[in-house]
């Protein structure tokens, strides 16, 4: 038995040493530059990584909410609200970070670290072997080649796309501030490996034409990863859900009734196993806050057609390198690869794509439809990389069009990752450097303060979502509103905040013209992320806003900060604020004043 399974394991590492060994160069780049940062910091290095994706803080906030036991992640930031039903509620990876730390004592932050080499290299192998499972010759060397070039494209060359920014580079105007988009720890790295491994299931299942055991477990299979993807993230599972509504409609249309068949009972699956998910929504939808506070989280309402550049051009591609192919040998028999399964999968790959980006024209809502680009471009690049090679073999400039593309695609793959990397640590290094004065502040927190104090600083960003992190406390303030939180909450932070920084009865409105997109964020999320100085719901507040200030400033001040929970203000020493110098200083230092509300 022993032996048998030594075999297997040496026949593995040998049929797939080339891709093994890219996917820990992939890994590498990812998580060098964390390893390089407390390595050049030394003994200032106090556990503060670069924390340096999109709402990396936020996820990393998630996890340290339920190991606290706040699982349902009713308001992750604040000490009320806990109970409400959540907006976003905790995912499977959420939950394996959560209970990692509580089994081993490994720290979140570490945890995170070390995903980040796991991760990007596990989502390669994903996209590797989903290539290699829809090209012919799969032993040849050149299927190799390109099933790694492809993963390479997607998982290193992502934003090579962006030609505006990548153009911007080139010329010296601009450089990357943020790490590769697939180094951040939950989403949308665990999306895409759920929407790449369902896909290789469908493969397996379209391929098997027979009603077995291996037919059932794969169709209970592709059910859970729907399932995982209804409860993690609505772009994934609308990728999928879209995927399947395409071979839906083509087994409909060929009369394929055990496909059909197959797509229903997946479809059932997902939505079985992911009930207590679509329960807690469904419970959220009742609040009587939800909509304010949907809006928040991305929702919008209308009925717009949207169309993405890259989608059409991959479609594009596909269908100029499907004709040619078609027309140059349609008097040789050769045309067969239009009923041929690859193709099929490649063209829904494409098609969902649209279906995704445009759901809202039937239901009349979305949420936010710009992240959908994040699935359709490893999709649409996945797509490209598998009909080339299939086509390579049609005709020598095929051939010489396939090389040129993949050894593009891998030169460029790895030199903007490594670029990428090297310029958002460059770039960030002095800031977080900075940044390892907190530690300081979280030290006494976890020492002196009790479990779920609450704690104001003049921070909102870093500084108070880094405190959700490193310590068991809430804070008073944060721009991280995607709850079911009042609105009022909300406006009262705001001012407090205001307040906080200086501005006066005499600057409010200088300062909300300047400042309009960050106050409709605050309050509106991501439509004042969309419309700016515009966003319709703000513009209706603006001016009652600016007028409730100043008579917020004519009031007390201390009366109005009680009126939720609050322990500790903490200030940096060289910023001392005369407004608390009727606290209790309880702690200073060179660095920071923490003021006692008790």
């Amino acid at each position: 038995m022993d032996s048998t399974i030594s075999v297997k394991k040496n026949n593995f590492l040998k049929r797939y040493k080339w891709a093994l060994v890219v996917s820990f160069i992939v890994g590498f780049i990812a998580l060098a530059p964390h390893i390089i940062f407390p390595l050049q910091l030394r003994e200032e290095y106090k556990g503060i990584y670069m924390m340096q994706t999109a709402n990396e803080t936020e996820y990393l906030a998630r996890i340290k909410e339920i190991t606290e036991g706040h699982w349902k992640l009713g308001s992750v930031p604040f000490y009320e609200y806990k109970n409400n039903p959540p907006l976003m509620p905790p995912n499977a990876l959420d939950f394996l970070y959560a209970g990692t730390n509580f089994t081993t004592g490994i720290s979140i932050s570490n945890l995170v670290i070390v995903s980040k080499f796991f991760l990007p290299a596990l989502f390669f192998l994903l996209i590797y072997f989903l290539i290699r499972q829809l090209t012919g010759n799969k032993e040849f060397l050149s299927n190799k080649i390109n099933a790694i070039s492809g993963g390479l494209m997607v998982v290193l060359g992502y934003d090579l796309i962006d030609y505006s920014s990548l153009i911007s580079y080139i010329n010296g105007v601009n450089s990357p501030g943020d790490f590769l988009l697939w180094t951040r720890p939950i989403n949308p790295i665990f999306g895409g490996m759920l929407i790449f491994g369902f896909l290789l299931i469908f493969w397996k299942l379209y391929r098997n034409e027979i009603v077995d055991r291996k037919s059932k477990y794969l169709i209970f299979a592709a059910g859970l990863l729907f399932a995982l993807a209804i409860m993690s993230y609505f772009f994934s599972w609308g990728i999928i859900l879209s995927f399947l509504a395409v071979f839906g409609a083509a087994s409909l249309l060929s009369k394929n009734w055990l496909l059909f068949k197959r797509i229903c009972l997946i479809t059932f699956l997902g939505i079985l196993f992911s009930t207590p998910y679509l329960y807690n929504i469904y419970m959220a939808t009742k609040n009587i806050i939800y909509k304010e506070s949907a809006v928040r989280t991305g929702i919008f309402y209308g009925r717009q057609l949207m169309l993405n550049k890259f989608l059409i051009l991959t479609l594009l591609i596909f269908v100029i390198v499907s004709v040619a192919v078609y027309l140059k040998n349609k008097n040789k028999g050769s045309t067969l690869f239009l009923k041929e399964k690859w193709w099929l999968v490649c063209l829904a790959m494409i098609i969902c794509g649209f279906i995704a980006f445009n759901q809202q024209i039937v239901t009349g809502q979305t949420v936010w439809p710009y992240h959908f680009v994040q699935y359709t471009i490893p999709l649409s690049i996945t797509a490209i990389f598998i009909t080339l090679y299939n086509f390579s073999y049609y005709g020598r400039s095929f051939r010489k069009i396939w090389i040129a593309i993949v050894f593009i695609a891998i030169t460029a793959s790895l030199s903007f990752g490594v670029y990428t990397q090297t310029m958002a640590y460059k770039n960030n290094f002095e800031s977080y450097r900075e940044k390892q004065k907190y530690a300081e502040v979280f030290d006494w927190l976890n020492n002196n303060a009790k479990k779920d104090c609450v704690v104001l600083t003049e921070d909102k960003i870093f500084f108070n979502k880094a405190i959700t992190i490193y310590t068991d406390c809430d804070v008073y303030l944060s721009d991280f509103n995607s709850f079911m939180v009042p609105n009022e909450r909300l406006y009262n932070n705001y001012m407090v905040f205001l307040k906080l920084q200086g501005v006066n009865e005499s600057s409010i409105e200088e300062y909300v013209k300047k400042n309009t997109q960050d106050v409709a964020v605050h309050f509106y999320g991501a439509e004042g992320l969309v419309y700016g100085s515009t966003s319709p719901s703000f513009l209706v507040i603006k001016d009652k806003f600016i007028n409730d200030y100043k008579k917020f400033l004519s009031e007390d001040f201390m009366d109005k900060i009680k009126k939720y929970k609050i322990d500790y203000f903490i200030v940096e020493s060289k910023n001392k604020n005369s407004d608390f110098s009727q606290l209790p200083e309880i702690y200073s230092s060179e660095n920071f004043l923490i003021y006692s509300f008790k």
